[in-house]
């Protein structure tokens, strides 16, 4: 990784945690969670719209 890039990344997090203490935002998503489930979808439905959306994402950065 380029130190530009690296740098830039660690600007980037450091803006959502200013960004989530501000707001009082207590929760995040890990990055390999469903935030479907997080949004209250139900859990079959929630893996279907994960599935679903995975799927887009790979098409749309020309992995699949």
């Amino acid at each position: 990784m380029k130190r530009s890039t690296k740098i830039q990344r660690t600007s980037t997090v450091q803006k959502e945690v200013d960004a989530a203490m501000a707001t009082g935002t207590t929760h995040t998503t890990p990055a390999d969670g469903n935030i479907f489930l997080d949004l209250g979808f139900e859990p079959k439905e929630a893996d279907a719209l994960l599935k679903e959306s995975d799927l887009r994402i790979s098409k749309m950065i020309g992995s699949v």
